[in-house]
């Protein structure tokens, strides 16, 4: 999916434990059977859309703990839940395909202790969108517009293996020539940086995944992380800063 390149999302209120599409993205759905729309099955919404809707110069795509990995099988299944995180009863939970010419997103909400089933031949397995160039991501979204990222655990039916790293995947609409990031406690309401920036001495092509990895000995419940990227042949840095929840 052109994913950086055509859209920028737009999210939108949702009812309480009542699953709502992204409006913009049901405007711009594609036509027939694999076009964004309500699924029967787990209360989605799930497909391909069309649009021309710019987005940032660099986009979260993917918020884990653990890895998405799947068999390309009709049988095949992801089972998408929340780890524990105090005070969180209810998250809103997006996946979008990037790195590939195609546009994909899920919107579903998942309450405290459940989760929710992806099957494949909906839509994932005839469009051949592999592990590769599908990132999923819980969220809350606060009363300013602001958004705070919740990791979500994606398990597969076919491949259940799984580790307890916080995984972190942007992408970009342009070539970036190197990364640097850190994080911080998010504590009183503010971000308290502690760490130096990390370095990625290596250059990302147009959408393909950045990612970071979050150390597991972290013992907070929120942290900051401040992202800068430098576009190649340019001198200019983009920043990025996000909230992430911690389990």
């Amino acid at each position: 999916m052109k994913y950086l390149k055509t859209y920028i999302l737009i999210f939108i209120s949702f009812q309480l434990y009542s699953q709502q599409p992204n409006k913009n993205v049901l405007q711009n759905a594609e036509q027939g059977k694999f076009g964004y729309q309500k699924r029967t099955s787990d209360e989605r919404y799930e497909g391909l859309f069309k649009t021309q809707i710019s987005g940032s110069i660099i986009e979260v795509v993917s918020v884990t703990q653990g890895d998405i990995e799947y068999q390309m099988n009709s049988n095949e299944v992801l089972r998408v839940a929340l780890p524990k995180i105090q005070n969180i009863k209810e998250t809103k939970i997006t996946g979008v395909s990037y790195g590939i010419n195609m546009n994909y997103q899920i919107d579903m909400v998942i309450n405290d202790g459940k989760s929710k089933q992806i099957p494949l031949r909906e839509v994932i397995l005839p469009q051949r969108i592999s592990s590769n160039n599908l990132g999923i991501f819980g969220y809350i979204e606060l009363p300013n517009s602001e958004m705070e990222y919740v990791p979500v655990i994606v398990s597969s039916k076919l491949n259940p293996t799984q580790n307890s790293e916080i995984k972190i995947k942007l992408a970009s609409n342009v070539k970036i020539s190197q990364v640097k990031w850190k994080y911080s406690v998010y504590k009183n309401g503010e971000c308290n940086p502690t760490q130096p920036y990390i370095a990625i001495n290596t250059s990302f092509e147009k959408e393909e995944a950045i990612e970071l990895v979050i150390p597991n000995e972290l013992k907070t419940t929120k942290i900051c992380i401040e992202i800068q990227a430098q576009i190649a042949g340019n001198n200019r840095w983009i920043p990025k800063t996000l909230k992430v929840y911690i389990p």
